[in-house]
């Protein structure tokens, strides 16, 4: 049973009263007595069957009982101090070896075992409980040590020394045992028989005889069953005599002897015992029935009130001096208790414990209170053991109650330790882990040196045990027990536990972990292992304070001068890696780098100190080691031979940062990477830092969105390559410009090396940087062929060889689109004679502010068929006069036979001109983004659509200046692609691949306006304003129609992602609602009269009124006037109502008006609003409605009535 441990210390005690002779008998085989020897069979009575009062059996797997010599009963306290002395000499041997190092938090894998293993007991606390369960003293307040039987033999002439002990019970079971020594008598046993029968004549039959040392020689069997069996109860003996004499016949013959005796003399007594105490205990208490275990709590819940039982209890208290004689009441409760306790009957000894309790507690017996106490609380805990119904909270205040009362008494410390231990194990049967910690605590208190280190550490794996297990609790709790056995020089021990408590704080990075390292270094350092204590310091240096960090670094250097340290790894990085790289020959230029044999090359290294104290560190070592294209490390392969300049010691501030520049030199050629550091810190401790650093995120796949995918890094590699040519790149620009301007740039390259760059190639960003022309060579067009796609590549042009030693000049011409900062980037691709490429990179800012402001507004013209007007407002932020040279439109579908003069615009001053616009023919664009749309939604390739004409008039009188936008579509395309691309992005929810394949770089209404501008110095321009809207577009229905099948709702199709059908149907709907592909309403109304003369007042006026169609289609119009439209802006005035027919139906021809007349009632001369309109547009396509509006409006137009002369 689990229980057995707490009846190991409860057992019952057998008084073994011997002769010297007998005595003489047993030492011959290495014991110091009889009682001795039998201390070895106690474990003999197994499966034994017990009856409780209530009659209930019960099996007890292992039914205890302890042999003490008659010696042990002198009722004498050992100080604790001697315990604890006897208790340490082998607990501190054992405590080292075989010890369970268990972490506080197991890794995944190892969990099922550290589960197992840390329920089981270790040995040393075994060892520890033993030592208290061995140690019963007899005292008068502790029941429990009393005998409950008696070996007397026939060579004793002692008197009954239980005489001077007036609390002892007298009724023990006596038994009486006959020795016959065979090496002595021989085996003739018929003296021993007749002497055998003369004694059950005169004691009864309690009475034995046993036949020892038969064996003629030493047997080995005996001998390790006989030591192994001393030495787990602590009982000294003689190794070179142990089982001299006595053969496997004895050692059987007492084991049969032990075990009869239990089941047939000692197991009856004790039931026999609990019926007539319980008897006698019911007939003094009130209230109680012949089942006492029937009864409740309440039964016991008080003494008896009457006098004469309160004179009779504290008479029979003082009578003995303070002592209750057997015969008291309170000396049977507690008696029935005991016995109750070897039954197994928890129930009736927990209840007897508390009445006895408050018996004492009436007394004030505070040590008999504090005994019973422990009892109670242990009882009642086993008794949840095995009815879980029981509560906890009462029994933990039963067990405080008790060792507070112990801790006053001046020899309550032991039994302190002993109510701990024995109520801790008992909660750990009912799997109350924390109260069991918290007893093993308490018993810490009491204790001192190794055994209170012991009991911490026990109740660090009691927090371990619960569920879940209480990981913080039981690390500080170790801590304490580390503490703890450094204080009594246990080191071993202690450091077993630093280790433990650093391991669960190394990932929480708490001062704790800290703490743990620096006392495992200490405890290195006092037992010499200086490598050990310099491993547990440098990861202290990762700064705290000012003053830990010199205290650690100070611990360092001393322990550094005496140990034999190899490269070592700070827990902050010195250098960040994320900052480090080599320096590219240009320093833009794109990785990996290249350099050549024995030339040297930049290392940028960002250094910065962790500590709040000033750090140092020299001889600074880079080692690099061979590595594939990718940049990743070559597995197995050793270090490549580097050269390395370093300027000595460096110095570093407390906490400063800054950057290094190392330069090396590499003789190999191939691929090699950075992979580690290495430097001497204060001159004593070598370190080093791997290089590891990831490249940018991946996340164009779905599985890399998924999951965390880095692309190979190459900041830390260098291409050795043999014959490797060097482009030095430099840049001549001004240091400001004007938006629109023509900018001259100069692209300087030398080549510094020994090796020619042949196959060079120059690429140029923004796409308006191109080769330089000449104005003579550009001619100003009236037409302009601009591609469909919208495209932002960077310029690219092919450029001739450059020798060794020589130098070119690339003359460039930047048209400015965009103002703010602008970054000019130009890459230069070459080769060598070996066919190996190489890249130069070269980037440059230049600010760029506005310089004229171009706006536009559009109007309908007042004129029956509809046409549109622009004015064009253009602003000055010169501060000296803007000369305006030429203004052109440019679009595929207006013109303007406006002729505008030039002038010059004043500093900041503001001009508006008036352009009419006329509409020609343009080509429908509607088809090919059918058939883009088409594709797409299909899941197949883009098609690649043709280009398109444009018409670009020049308003200007005379012959035009040369225009190098208006000469050149290429250009002219690559500068507005920026406010193309800007208002694709603002209006189309569209990846902008897709726009640039799907939209033209123009649409047919967009009407372009170009101004070329001059300033005094010199400096030309041409401002472009784009992408302004006029009418509608001019495109077919049926083209229209397709479109708008391709926009609509299809069918679910096939996708290899769920999410991939999802995002065309969020396209299809983002696209359906852009302006870019919505059609406006194409009507408007114009009033031609607005004065009219009447002879008479109130008469009918007719007013001619126009309704205009602005669309490329027919236009089927139901149109009434109506009332005015009120408006919070302008409120109904004096109108005049309509009069006759106010209905009207019919069709507008494309880009053509209807006249009607209608009339009004005037009252009389004045100034009249005439009302609003009502109309229903059609727009049909096959017969079927295409569009269709429905619109309301106010007439735009007042009508003057005057009186005719």
């Amino acid at each position: 049973m689990a229980d057995s441990t707490v009846h190991r210390a409860y057992s019952p005690r057998i008084a073994v009263l011997t002769s010297p002779d007998v005595d003489r008998i047993v030492q011959k085989n290495g014991v110091a007595h009889f009682a001795a020897l039998l201390r070895a069979f106690e474990w003999s009575a197994q499966n034994v069957t017990v009856h409780t009062s209530q009659l209930e059996t019960r099996v007890c797997p292992e039914f205890d009982v302890r042999f003490d010599a008659m010696d042990m009963f002198q009722g004498s306290d050992v100080p604790m101090h001697t315990f604890m002395d006897a208790m340490q000499r082998p607990t501190t041997v054992s405590s080292i070896c075989d010890r369970p190092v268990l972490p506080i938090e197991p890794a995944q894998e190892e969990r099922d075992a550290w589960a197992h293993h840390i329920l089981s007991t270790p040995p040393w606390f075994k060892l520890l409980s033993a030592g208290v369960y061995e140690h019963r003293p007899m005292t008068a307040t502790d029941t429990m040590s009393h005998p409950v039987a008696t070996k007397l033999y026939e060579e004793s002439s002692k008197g009954d020394m239980f005489a001077k002990h007036p609390f002892l019970d007298p009724s023990l079971l006596r038994c009486y045992v006959l020795v016959h020594d065979v090496s002595e008598s021989g085996g003739d046993m018929s003296r021993c028989t007749v002497l055998m029968d003369e004694v059950r004549k005169t004691y009864g039959l309690q009475c034995a005889m046993l036949s020892i040392n038969s064996g003629t020689q030493p047997d080995a069997s005996v001998v390790s069953s006989l030591s192994a069996a001393l030495e787990a109860r602590g009982v000294p003996y003689t190794s070179s005599s142990l089982g001299a004499q006595l053969s496997t016949e004895d050692l059987q013959q007492i084991q049969a002897y032990v075990r009869e005796m239990i089941t047939k003399s000692l197991v009856p007594f004790l039931e026999r015992s609990v019926h007539q105490v319980q008897e006698q205990v019911a007939a003094q208490r009130r209230g109680l029935t012949g089942r006492l275990l029937g009864a409740s709590r309440k039964f016991f819940a008080a003494r008896p009130t009457s006098a004469s039982t309160s004179t009779t209890a504290s008479t029979e208290a003082e009578a003995t001096h303070g002592l209750y004689v057997p015969s008291s009441l309170a000396a049977q409760t507690r008696r029935l208790a005991d016995l109750a306790v070897f039954l197994r009957d928890y129930r009736l000894a927990g209840n007897m414990y508390e009445a006895v309790r408050r018996d004492y507690i009436t007394d004030q017996a505070a040590m008999y209170s504090a005994c019973a106490a422990e009892m109670a609380c242990v009882m009642r805990a086993l008794h949840m053991w095995q009815s879980p119904q029981e509560s906890s909270a009462s029994i933990h205040e039963l067990y405080m109650d008790a060792v507070q009362a112990y801790a006053k008494a001046p020899s309550g410390s032991w039994y302190a330790l002993r109510c701990s231990v024995l109520y801790a194990f008992a909660q750990t049967l009912a799997s109350q882990h924390t109260l069991a910690a918290q007893a093993y605590l308490r018993a810490s208190a009491v204790t001192d040196e190794l055994v209170r280190a012991l009991l911490v550490e026990h109740a660090y794996l009691a927090y371990l045990r619960t569920s879940p297990p209480h990981t913080r609790k039981s690390a500080m709790t170790l801590l304490q027990a580390a503490a703890l056995y450094d204080a009594c020089g246990q080191h071993d021990l202690a450091l077993q536990c630093y280790a433990r408590t650093s391991q669960y704080y190394q990932s929480r990075h708490g001062p704790l972990y800290d703490h743990s390292l620096y006392k495992m270094a200490l405890l290195e350092h006092k037992c010499g292992h200086m490598d050990n204590a310099l491993t547990n310091l440098v990861p202290l240096l990762h700064g705290t304070s000012p003053q830990m960090d010199q205290l650690y670094l100070d611990a360092l250097q001393h322990v550094a001068s005496y140990a034999h340290p190899a490269h070592m790894q700070l827990p902050v990085p010195v250098f960040d890696v994320r900052a480090c790289y080599i320096v590219p020959w240009g320093e833009d230029d794109p990785q990996p780098c290249v350099a050549g044999p024995h030339e040297s090359f930049v290392v940028r290294l960002r250094v910065q100190n962790p500590l709040h104290i000033a750090w140092r560190m020299m001889h600074l070592t880079l080692a690099f080691a061979p590595a594939d294209q990718d940049g990743h490390l070559a597995s197995g392969s050793k270090d490549v031979d580097a050269v390395v300049a370093t300027d000595g010691t460096l110095s570093l501030a407390p906490r400063e940062c800054r950057d290094l520049d190392v330069r090396v030199q590499i003789a190999s050629p191939g691929m090699a990477r950075l992979a580690r550091v290495t430097y001497v810190m204060h001159d004593l401790v070598p370190i080093e830092q791997v290089m590891t650093k990831q490249g940018p995120r991946l996340h164009r796949t779905p599985a890399q969105k998924r999951t965390r995918t880095y692309a190979p890094d190459t900041t830390l590699c260098i291409n050795i390559q043999p014959q490797v040519p060097r482009l030095t790149l430099s840049l001549e620009a001004p240091s400001a410009v004007w938006v629109g301007e023509w900018v001259p740039v100069v692209l300087h390259m030398s080549n510094p090396s020994a090796y020619a760059a042949t196959q060079l190639r120059l690429t140029c960003s923004p796409p308006t940087l191109g080769l330089h022309e000449t104005q003579e060579e550009a001619s100003n067009s009236t037409s302009l062929t601009l591609p469909w796609s919208t495209s932002m590549d960077p310029s690219s042009f092919s450029l001739p060889d450059v020798l060794p030693g020589a130098q070119q000049r690339v003359e460039l011409a930047w048209h400015v689109t965009s103002p703010g900062t602008n970054v000019l980037s130009f890459t230069v691709s070459l080769a060598n004679d070996l066919g190996h490429s190489y890249t130069s990179h070269l980037q440059h800012t230049v600010p760029a502010q506005v310089l004229l402001d171009v706006q536009t507004r559009i109007a309908l013209a007042c004129t029956a068929r509809p046409a549109y007007v622009m004015a064009v407002e253009m602003t000055s932020y010169a501060s000296q006069p803007l000369a305006v040279d030429q203004l052109a439109l440019v679009s595929p579908q207006w013109r303007s036979p406006s002729q505008c003069t030039c002038s010059s615009l004043s500093p900041h001053n503001r001009t508006t001109l008036w352009l009419r616009l006329d509409r020609h023919a343009a080509p429908d664009l509607v088809q090919p983004m059918v058939d883009s749309l088409q594709a797409f939604f299909a899941g197949k390739a883009l098609p690649s659509h043709h280009a398109y004409d444009v018409h670009c008039t020049w308003l200007g009188p005379g012959t035009p200046p040369p225009s190098r936008l208006g000469s050149d579509p290429h250009r002219y395309t690559l500068s507005r692609a920026v406010a193309r691309r800007a208002q694709l992005q603002s209006v189309v929810q569209a990846p902008i691949s897709l726009t640039q394949a799907l939209f033209p770089s123009m649409d047919p209404h967009d009407v372009d306006l170009l101004v070329q501008w001059t300033l005094p110095e010199g400096r030309k321009g041409e401002t472009l304003l784009c992408g302004t809207h006029v009418g509608i577009r001019e495109d077919s229905i049926a083209s229209l129609a397709a479109l708008d099948a391709a926009l609509g709702h299809m069918a679910p199709t096939k996708a290899m992602y769920a999410e991939t059908a999802q995002e065309k149907e969020l396209l299809r709907t983002a696209m359906r609602s852009t302006p870019i592909l919505s059609w406006p309403m194409p009507f408007s109304v114009w009033v031609e009269t607005d004065c009219t003369s009447m002879p008479t007042c109130p008469d009918i006026a007719t007013v001619r009124l126009h309704l205009r169609n602005e669309s490329p289609w027919p236009l089927a119009c139901q149109c009434r006037w109506i009332a005015p439209i009120p408006t919070e802006k302008e409120p109904v005035a004096m109108w005049a109502p309509w009069v006759g027919s106010t209905k009207l139906s019919c069709t507008i021809p494309a880009y053509a008006s209807y006249a009607v007349d209608a009339h009004v009632l005037a009252d009389g001369p004045g100034v009249y609003q005439l009302g609003a309109w009502h109309a229903e547009l059609t727009v049909q396509c096959d017969g079927q409605p295409w569009r269709t509006w429905t619109a309301s409006h106010n007439l735009d137009a007042l009508l003057t009535v005057h009186l005719a002369p």
